[in-house]
């Protein structure tokens, strides 16, 4: 059986989705390291143990997972490791490699009263909620400042298109 992303031409999409899949194997399912190299390799390995690949790809990335022997880590969750580590989500399990740039701008984590914010801030005709200081272009940041924190929250939180509100109500 042939899939579509097995033609891709980027080995890069090949291998970061083989190698994000094998790493939940081994780490979650338990399953000794596989050597998959296409897609249709991932597939027999879910159909040897009883798995859907669906189900496989959408278990969260977890915090301290090493590819290549480094840690991967993308902006946001940089952003939440720093957050972390100051102190923002003490007493609250987070797994920061599963937050998207939306989730860190969502947090309730933000000063909504901020009276000393710079006179650019203030002169601003548009959101008085947070401040763009440079750039073109304005950017909107719908439910800024609205998602309490929650264990877990960016591992079991999903969004409904088109406008991506969270659901279930309460993450």
């Amino acid at each position: 059986m042939l899939f579509l992303v097995d033609f891709v031409d980027r080995e890069e999409i090949q291998y970061d989705l083989t190698t994000a899949v094998s790493m939940r194997f081994r780490e979650v399912y338990h399953i000794p390291e596989w050597d998959c190299r296409s897609v249709t390799c991932l597939y027999d390995v879910c159909n040897k143990y009883n798995l859907t690949l669906e189900e496989v790809v959408i278990i969260p990335e977890r915090d301290g997972w090493l590819y290549s022997g480094k840690e991967s880590i993308v902006c946001a969750g940089l952003v939440v490791n720093v957050l972390r580590a100051g102190g923002v989500f003490d007493g609250v399990e987070i797994n920061a490699n599963e937050f998207a740039p939306k989730d860190v701008y969502e947090l309730n984590i933000y000063d909504s009263v901020w009276t000393d914010r710079p006179d650019v801030c203030w002169n601003a005709t548009r959101s008085k909620e947070y401040c763009q200081v440079f750039g073109r272009y304005y950017m909107d940041l719908p439910w800024f400042n609205s998602a309490r924190i929650v264990s877990h929250m960016a591992e079991r939180c999903g969004g409904q298109p088109p406008d991506w509100k969270r659901y279930p109500e309460d993450c």
